[in-house]
């Protein structure tokens, strides 16, 4: 998750909820240019989504956290059963720095975060709660992300990671479109820091947490669009943190367990009066439904 120390603001600037992923050419990375959308089909149908193989532009690397000693959890969670999760994705860097979570939507796909940054070769960790376990990886092939993601503070933070070959585990139902709980109890699940400036874990964690109404999460950040959710307690003490971005937010219905966010950005990590902020699914399933075209 990314977790700013100071709040941050960015206007979205009329971005639209029905954007279409894009097929795009491989870009070195010395290139710069931006996303375009969809055309726009005859008699004023919406577009079609013409996903490809996506890759990410050109960006800073990634920095690695600094590791501290201290218990090793999501922030005020606690161990997940073993098998409870088996959706439940890391991603890692080939030589074992797991930098992201993700989740299992189809036998190639996996949902993620878009400011994850996924790149071709890197590693999808399935099938295992521990990561210190051999096995597991699964390469990367292809990263679909929504073009008009601009940063997770501006909303549409999700992309798909494409894997090399199919994975045999049952991936996680989407909650519909029309679906909203305010004040739903979820549970939101990880490898990430333990606390702001903490150590990783290597066994996965659970959390459960909030869902907050759409006013609380715009009176704590003005520029909420409707493709953010946010969750917490007000007295903080339990959140997701770095590490844990891409990850899924799951809450029951109808008595199973459905994905409703995708771990996205904050302030700190479960910090009082300071909600995590999510890619509300509800909002892109569209866009996940037809980007998972091939992979799913």
């Amino acid at each position: 998750m990314i977790r700013w120390s100071l709040p941050l603001t960015l206007a979205l600037g009329g971005a639209l909820l029905g954007a279409q992923c894009q097929s795009k050419p491989v870009t070195p990375p010395s290139a710069t240019g931006g996303a375009g959308g969809a055309a726009p089909m005859p008699g004023g149908a919406a577009p079609v989504p013409a996903c490809g193989a996506l890759v990410t532009l050109a960006k800073a690397a990634r920095v690695r956290p600094a590791r501290a000693p201290g218990p090793q959890r999501v922030v005020g969670g606690q161990p997940s059963l073993p098998g409870a999760w088996p959706a439940a994705v890391a991603l890692e860097t080939p030589d074992g720095w797991q930098f992201c979570g993700g989740t299992l939507v189809g036998p190639r796909c996996v949902l993620t975060a878009a400011h994850c940054d996924v790149r071709p070769g890197e590693l999808a960790v399935v099938g295992r709660e521990d990561l210190r376990v051999p096995g597991g990886r699964v390469p990367v092939t292809e990263v679909r992300t929504h073009e008009l993601y601009g940063g997770a503070e501006g909303g549409h933070d999700v992309a798909l990671a494409v894997l090399a070959t199919p994975v045999d585990l049952a991936p996680m139902q989407l909650v519909d479109a029309s679906w909203a709980a305010p004040g739903v109890l979820a549970t939101v699940v990880g490898w990430g820091l333990t606390s702001e400036g903490g150590q990783g874990s290597p066994v996965l964690r659970e959390a459960q947490i909030p869902v907050l109404a759409d006013s609380v999460c715009r009176a704590a950040f003005p520029e909420f669009t409707p493709t953010m959710m946010c969750a917490g307690w007000a007295a903080g003490g339990v959140d997701t943190c770095q590490g844990d971005s891409g990850g899924g937010l799951f809450v029951r219905v109808d008595g199973q367990w459905q994905q409703a966010g995708v771990t996205s950005w904050g302030w700190g990590c479960a910090r009082p009066d300071t909600p995590g902020y999510y890619s509300r699914v509800a909002a892109l399933r569209a866009w996940i439904e037809a980007c998972s075209a091939g992979c799913a």
